[in-house]
C-alpha cells in the first residue's frame, strides 16, 4: 500500500471526539479517578487547523480551519493543573463524551468542574 507523499511545509491539528445523532442527550464527559468530586456535564469540541509554510511553522501566512466528522484515540499526559483544566475545556466544547482517565486531584481542577457545573454541563464521576 503506498501513502501520499506528505508536504513538509504542512502542518495539520486536530482535536474532538465522536459526532452523535442527538446532541443534548449524547454530550458528556466521564472522570474516571479518585478524587470526590460530584456529576458535572460537558459538551464537545471540533477544531481541525492547517497552516501552510514557506519555512517556519510560526511565521503562517494562511490558516485553514475545516470541520472534521469524528477523532478518537488516547492521549496520555503528566500531572498537570493547567493541561486538567484545559483537557475540561476542550472536553466542555465537544460532542458526545469524553473520558479522562486520573485527572489531577486539586482546588483548581474541582473550582473548574463547579464553574462547569453552573454553566449547567453535567460530570459523571466514576
Amino acid at each position: 500500500m503506498s501513502q501520499k507523499p506528505r508536504n513538509p511545509n504542512l502542518y495539520i491539528v486536530s482535536f474532538g471526539s465522536t459526532l452523535k445523532a442527538s446532541f443534548a442527550p449524547s454530550c458528556g464527559l466521564v472522570l474516571k479517578s479518585n478524587n470526590k468530586l460530584g456529576p458535572v456535564k460537558v459538551w464537545s469540541l471540533k477544531v481541525s487547523a492547517s497552516m501552510e509554510t514557506s519555512e517556519k511553522p510560526f511565521r503562517a501566512s494562511k490558516i485553514v480551519l475545516q470541520p472534521i466528522n469524528d477523532i478518537s484515540g488516547t492521549v496520555k499526559l503528566h500531572d498537570s493543573k493547567s493541561l486538567s483544566n484545559r483537557i475540561l475545556l476542550l472536553a466542555a466544547l465537544s460532542e458526545g463524551t469524553t473520558v479522562v482517565d486520573n485527572l489531577l486531584n486539586s482546588d483548581d481542577v474541582h473550582h473548574m468542574l463547579v464553574a462547569l457545573g453552573n454553566l449547567g454541563l453535567h460530570v459523571t464521576h466514576d
